[in-house]
């Protein structure tokens, strides 16, 4: 539709950069969503998702996410544990964890409540968490959770539709770094998702601006 509107209006030039904007997010979403198909296409069938591995700071990282994310709505977001952890990341793979994380937890979450994420050092392991309060998520729930495809209880009978891979992409994401995802979740203390990562370098091979991301050092 917006192709065909700017061929039939090519004077309208002030709506045809909206038409534009419009036609690229329908893009990237699409994007987005095939990835995500092939990537769970790939866990179904018994591998792994493959990794751009690159030596970066992950607490910069996780940074920079959070702050995309609030400036497309994630506006309550506390980032309560800032550390910095220099490391071999798959980190377009770790930042797609985390959007689809915090992405859940602002839909599923209370809405007037904070979503809280922390980024700590575990001796040779990075924990990133999303917490936030809410309708919790049944034991028999939290056990299907990461299935491709499977949408339970608060996701199935709620407003908003989703294909059920975020979760799965998550774990996929992890498992394909060596670490593990868990959650924990009940009335009073809220939901708790968390990423296990191991550690792969102790220090930064170069100095980078952390605004620029990661490094090119392999």
């Amino acid at each position: 539709m917006g192709c065909e509107f700017i061929l039939r209006h090519p004077e309208l030039t002030a709506k045809r950069q909206s038409t534009l904007a419009m036609m690229l997010r329908s893009v990237k979403r699409a994007d987005s969503m095939i990835g995500s198909l092939l990537d769970v296409a790939r866990i179904r069938a018994g591998n792994s998702i493959s990794l751009d591995l690159r030596t970066c700071d992950l607490g910069a990282e996780v940074g920079l996410v959070l702050e995309e994310m609030s400036l497309i709505g994630c506006s309550h977001i506390d980032f309560a544990a800032r550390v910095s952890i220099w490391g071999e990341w798959g980190i377009s793979g770790i930042r797609r964890a985390l959007e689809n994380l915090v992405i859940n937890a602002s839909k599923y979450g209370a809405t007037n409540m904070p979503i809280t994420v922390k980024l700590e050092r575990e001796k040779s392991q990075a924990i990133l968490s999303v917490h936030n309060y809410g309708q919790a998520i049944s034991v028999e729930d939290q056990e299907k959770l990461f299935h491709a495809f499977q949408r339970v209880g608060r996701a199935e009978n709620g407003a908003t539709k989703g294909w059920g891979l975020g979760l799965a992409l998550v774990k996929g994401i992890a498992e394909a770094h060596g670490g593990k995802v868990a959650v924990e979740s009940d009335k009073i203390t809220g939901t708790t998702f968390t990423l296990r990562l191991p550690i792969r370098v102790e220090a930064p091979r170069q100095s980078v601006d952390v605004r620029m991301g990661c490094s090119g050092a392999a």
